[in-house]
């Protein structure tokens, strides 16, 4: 299984070059559009567009082999570690953009979304990586086909939810401003109410997809520690990320919280969320922090 755990690597690796060049080609069509008027040079803008989120679309396959291959190579599912997670739950976000993008219009936030992938899977790859070994005793279970893929799906949605907060911030700027470069940049977005009503659309499906997470890992961790709950880190900061995101949805149905409050309310929960995979997994002492040893102590001798 060797050589296939170097397929997989040589995938992912090859997925991330994808990406710098999808993102390239975003960035061409975004410095073309900010210094055009209308007319002009549009079709060679579009191209780059184009040419954009088909390189996306090939990452993401590519990506996709990656992760499936991972899995042979290691004999179980690939979220055992957080290399495997995090090239996982990047894989979901790419999946509803290309999705999203086939009924809207995405191309202009192409580049944010590439950006976000590179990073993370270099990350990945160099910060994060792990052997593919074979798995931990303790997460040799039947609950780590249940309890992760919820937290990978909730991760993957709440990702897209505060990145498409961001732009709902860069649109509702522009407007006081609709002359000015991030006036021009975002003009093809949606409207800023049509972006904060799909923010929280998809905030509210990664908020049930968290609760359940919450309550698998509860029983998980009654059938190995024979106790649902310890006030663990890695615990205690999943009940925050789940706080923030209801006191969002709370807010947003009771309190009439909409415009820049919502937003930055998704952005701090999707904030807590990244604490909570790359802090205190490996920082904060935690039955939860299995790849300390392996990843961060090496970083630190």
């Amino acid at each position: 299984m060797q050589n296939l755990e170097q397929v997989s690597t040589l995938v992912v690796y090859g997925a991330i070059a994808a990406f710098i060049v999808a993102m390239i080609a975003f960035a061409i069509d975004i410095s073309a559009r900010s210094d055009r008027r209308e007319g002009g040079n549009a079709p060679a803008r579009r191209r780059a567009a184009g040419a954009g989120m088909a390189v996306t679309m090939l990452a993401t396959i590519l990506l996709g082999i990656g992760v499936v291959t991972r899995g042979f190579a290691a004999g179980h599912v690939p979220w055992s570690n957080m290399y495997e997670f995090t090239i996982s739950f990047t894989f979901v976000s790419l999946v509803i953009f290309l999705v999203l993008s086939a009924r809207r219009d995405l191309r202009d936030v192409g580049v944010l979304m590439t950006l976000g992938a590179s990073v993370l899977l270099g990350i990945a790859v160099v910060v994060l990586y792990t052997r593919a070994d074979g798995i931990a005793p303790i997460l040799d279970h039947y609950w780590l086909a249940i309890h992760v893929p919820l937290a990978i799906g909730g991760v993957g949605v709440f990702g897209v939810a505060a990145l498409i907060a961001v732009l709902q911030l860069m649109k509702d700027r522009a407007g006081a401003e609709p002359t000015s470069r991030l006036g021009h940049l975002t003009e093809r977005l949606p409207s800023v109410g049509s972006l904060e009503r799909l923010a929280h659309r998809f905030t509210a499906v990664g908020f049930v997809l968290w609760t359940f997470t919450i309550i698998a890992g509860a029983i998980w961790a009654n059938s190995a520690w024979t106790r649902p709950w310890g006030w663990d880190a890695k615990e205690v900061w999943s009940f925050v990320i789940w706080v923030i995101f209801a006191a969002y949805l709370h807010a947003r149905a009771t309190r009439g919280w909409t415009g820049r409050r919502s937003a930055y309310l998704i952005l701090t929960g999707f904030i807590a969320i990244l604490i909570n995979l790359f802090v205190i997994n490996y920082f904060v002492p935690s039955k939860h922090s299995y790849a300390l040893a392996e990843v961060v102590l090496p970083l630190l001798s």
